[in-house]
């Protein structure tokens, strides 16, 4: 499903087969959770096989983070990284659409450039 690694300066978390909406809601919730998530940005490593959602699912997820997200939190940023192809495309959609949430996300194609961006 996912794991979460503490990085230090990021969140890093690793999504693992494909995944649907409950199941990314499932890992926001976890990733929420975690006790170093209010002062830390974090990265989602996308694999090839990640997404099997549909449009409306994009605005759902959007959704849900802004309905429960909790306030006063320091951390700015969400980094996705994927491959280019399908997967890219919907996160990419993903973001347009998520341009309400209290934080800044943005699609990268490599690690190195996600952690230069959550550096920023």
């Amino acid at each position: 499903m996912h794991t979460i690694k503490d990085e230090q300066s990021f969140l890093k978390v690793t999504l693992n087969g494909a995944k649907n909406v409950e199941d990314l809601l499932e890992s926001i919730r976890d990733v929420a959770s975690h006790p170093n998530y209010h002062c830390r940005n974090d990265i989602w490593l996308l694999g090839p096989d990640f997404i099997m959602l549909q449009y409306d699912d994009l605005q759902v997820i959007a959704d849900f983070i802004q309905g429960s997200y909790p306030p006063n939190l320091t951390r700015t940023k969400t980094a996705f990284v994927t491959p280019p192809g399908l997967n890219s495309a919907i996160v990419s959609l993903w973001v347009d659409t998520a341009l309400c949430l209290p934080y800044k996300t943005q699609v990268f194609s490599d690690l190195e450039s996600a952690k230069a961006w959550i550096a920023i």
